[in-house]
């Protein structure tokens, strides 16, 4: 069966759209899926930039949303006319699997690159096999995949509204309700609020935190964050001109100096001194990851649910107060309870996705990268289809 795709050939390309061919009959445990919208992650951008993770030439897409198609004949979960999101694979079968732990599939990575024969879904003009990120390949108008990779939805739950329920949503509000379980009087931070830091806020919300404070370089994220539940805000490029502190680099890195951990001592005395409960960082850089873990209280956590640059974290002064630095992958969530859990909360008002969403058509899918990657957007979607 004939589809569109934007399809990336080697690191650093821009999408190129192409006519492709993939099998329009899903072998016995796959669903072939008719994409309405797809979410765009930073993990995207990442994978389009380096290749990793996905073999070359590549759909790349991994929060997509839209109706199945046809079910494979062992396939008993789904059928034609079913709403699902899509998200990471697993197969069932390992030890991890059978204990319910998805995340932890000790098959899942592999299953990310296609099927266990090797076989390709998706072929170009020539024949030659296309691969598609973690099992998806969502920047189509068709996705076939292992049925794990779906999740079934309510009807009435928007397309653009589920896609970043996939993973960026799941990611941030899970890190916090599912990983670290704070409790009504906890104090929490988050460094960075783009889509997944603007999750763990909203995330921190529903858990009741009594302080919840966001960090970013930017106003407008700010002043979103406190509209979605954040009880204070920082603006880490303003610290430097009030404070008078001596913030020398720009960017994510403009969190924190090598020298003097200024933004952990404004979370200190917007909490009494004491420091926060819990710190969750998405901005990718280990200098960030210091300031948390300098903000957090005696006995407090410092969670990483993203990628960082390398470099040392404080393991001395760690010890000395009783500091844990974790990480988590897609916020440790169970994707059959915890996405029908956050669009619930969704239809009830409670988790605003809406607010953070920004719609483009899928021919305009460079323009969305650009919006993102500049920080026009929190969460740009794809639109591929009307509802």
């Amino acid at each position: 069966m004939k589809m569109k795709a934007a399809v990336i050939h080697k690191p650093g390309d821009r999408f190129i759209f192409e006519t492709v061919e993939i099998d329009d009959e899903p072998r016995e445990d796959e669903v072939l899926v008719r994409i309405y919208a797809c979410s765009i992650c930073h993990t995207d951008e990442l994978v389009r930039q380096t290749g990793a993770t996905v073999k070359l030439p590549a759909i790349l897409g991994h929060e997509g949303a839209g109706v199945v198609e046809k079910a494979g004949s062992q396939v008993t979960e789904f059928e034609p006319g079913d709403k699902v999101v899509l998200t990471v694979p697993h197969c069932g079968t390992c030890e991890a699997c059978r204990k319910g732990q998805y995340l932890s599939c000790e098959n899942g990575f592999n299953m990310y690159f296609g099927r266990k024969d090797g076989t390709p879904r998706i072929r170009d003009k020539a024949g030659r096999a296309v691969g598609h990120l973690m099992g998806q390949g969502g920047f189509a108008e068709l996705v076939l995949c292992h049925k794990s990779s779906c999740v079934k939805i309510d009807k009435d739950v928007p397309f653009a509204a589920a896609a970043p329920v996939g993973c960026g949503f799941s990611t941030g509000s899970g890190t916090v309700l599912n990983f670290l379980k704070p409790v009504c009087e906890d104090a929490i931070a988050v460094y960075g609020v783009g889509s997944v830091g603007m999750a763990a806020v909203m995330g921190a919300k529903l858990a009741g935190c009594k302080t919840i404070i966001a960090i970013d370089c930017y106003d407008k994220k700010l002043e979103l964050a406190r509209e979605l539940g954040a009880t204070h805000t920082i603006n880490s490029m303003r610290l430097e001109e009030e404070k008078g502190y001596s913030v020398e680099v720009s960017g994510p890195e403009a969190f924190i100096t090598p020298r003097k951990y200024s933004l952990a001592e404004e979370v200190k005395r917007i909490t009494n001194g004491q420091g926060v409960k819990f710190a969750v960082v998405t901005a990718p850089s280990h200098k960030v990851v210091t300031a948390a873990i300098y903000s957090c209280a005696n006995g407090g956590e410092c969670c990483v649910p993203a990628s960082i640059s390398p470099g040392e974290i404080p393991y001395q002064y760690m010890q000395t107060k009783n500091l844990r630095v974790s990480s988590c992958g897609m916020g440790f969530a169970d994707k059959y309870k915890f996405f029908p859990y956050l669009l619930s909360e969704y239809k009830n008002g409670n988790y605003p996705i809406d607010r953070l969403l920004s719609y483009y058509q899928f021919d305009d899918i460079e323009q969305a990268f650009e919006d993102m990657e500049k920080g026009r957007a929190i969460k740009p979607v794809l639109l591929l289809a009307e509802e």
